[in-house]
């Protein structure tokens, strides 16, 4: 051994310079840990927490530094956080400033976590991810949510599904809906992130739209034409209602409500409704699934012969004039046509000559083709009833 790689101690001991070199690392370690890195303004750190009082929270922040993050500072910490906080957890803070009576950090928990919470949707938002808030608020506007302790807004178009059914006074009862949002958590797409401006615009309607396209390519996969399956009646326009059987919407067309006429289809279903229909069609390529309600259950049709002969003479009442003829709705729930050369033994030019929307006449029936749900009718060779 070289004398170079040995020191003497006292008594004439020696030891290994290697040694000494390691002691004095880890000396070194020991004293970058008791004494508190670069602070400023604006920093966040890692503190545990020391004390909690009725004051706020006393957070040990490196070495000996502790300071106090005042009640104001931490009400982004919720009542059940606090609760199950105690001395030794790990908690996430910023420093504000200096308490100018004593020299004191100034540490704050809600900043740090705004902080930490743009930059965990900065990331979201460059993966396209969806998030989770809670709704807080609402205005004329739309709500606002609070999603990684950031403030968010949805606009009233990216709301899903907002309840505007009242016609005679909609804004009420748009305000009724918005106010019963407050507290749900909600999941979200975002449209818009600007840290700079503290903007963040989010939708909620984007998400359900997605499911909905997702759920429908699995439904039309999965439907077969002549089934029955149950939905709820999730809107109503004048040409239908649609249905959601399963997180997708098929329409029943207003023609498909009801085999008598309709003329207001919330005569018959309103939103909310639980129907049972019958499936049409569900077409993968124009990703439309045609529901039909009048089709469930036993149909007028099938026991059409059983109540009605050819020759038969039958009250019916006109529903529709055309130009080849007027149909005639007879028992109710069948329908069948007066071609305009049955009308009458006179030339004429249009039904509305002979009869009007309304009228009750008395028909022969002339032919019944049930399976093609077709019925022939003549006013002309009608017997007096």
């Amino acid at each position: 051994m070289e004398a170079s790689q040995i020191k003497p101690t006292r008594k004439g001991d020696y030891i290994l310079a290697a040694d000494i070199d390691s002691k004095l690392e880890d000396m070194e370690y020991l004293l970058s840990q008791s004494l508190p890195v670069a602070m400023n303004p604006g920093d966040i750190l890692d503190g545990v927490v020391v004390h909690i009082g009725k004051d706020g929270l006393l957070v040990s922040i490196g070495g000996k530094v502790e300071s106090i993050v005042p009640l104001r500072e931490m009400t982004s910490i919720s009542k059940q956080e606090l609760e199950y906080m105690q001395p030794g957890s790990n908690i996430s803070v910023m420093i504000i400033g200096e308490n100018d009576s004593n020299g004191e950090l100034l540490l704050s928990v809600d900043k740090a976590n705004n902080q930490l919470g743009w930059t965990k949707l900065e990331n979201l938002f460059n993966l396209d991810k969806d998030i989770i808030g809670i709704v807080t608020g609402y205005n004329k506007g739309g709500l606002t949510v609070v999603v990684e302790n950031v403030n968010g807004f949805i606009p009233i178009s990216h709301i899903y599904n907002p309840n505007r059914s009242n016609a005679e006074n909609p804004d009420e009862n748009l305000t009724d809906t918005l106010s019963s949002r407050i507290g749900n958590r909600i999941e979200m797409k975002i449209l818009e992130l600007d840290t700079r401006d503290n903007r963040l615009v989010l939708s909620e309607k984007i998400v359900h739209e997605h499911r909905k396209t997702l759920a429908k390519e699995r439904l039309l996969k999965e439907l077969d034409a002549g089934s029955i399956i149950e939905g709820t009646v999730s809107s109503i326009t004048n040409f239908g209602a649609f249905v959601d059987i399963g997180g997708a919407d098929g329409l029943i067309h207003i023609s498909e409500i009801s085999w008598q006429s309709v003329d207001n289809i919330q005569d018959f279903v309103k939103i909310g409704d639980k129907i049972r229909t019958y499936v049409i069609s569900a077409d993968e390529e124009s990703k439309r699934i045609a529901l039909s309600l009048k089709r469930v259950g036993s149909q007028p049709w099938d026991n059409v012969m059983d109540k009605y002969e050819i020759n038969q003479t039958i009250h019916g009442t006109i529903t529709r004039l055309t130009e080849f003829g007027a149909f005639a709705r007879i028992g109710g729930n069948i329908e069948g046509l007066v071609h305009i050369s049955e009308l009458s033994d006179k030339l004429i030019y249009h039904p509305k000559e002979i009869v009007k929307v309304g009228d009750t006449v008395p028909l022969r029936i002339l032919n019944i083709e049930p399976e093609r749900k077709r019925l022939a009718l003549s006013l002309k060779q009608a017997d007096p009833i």
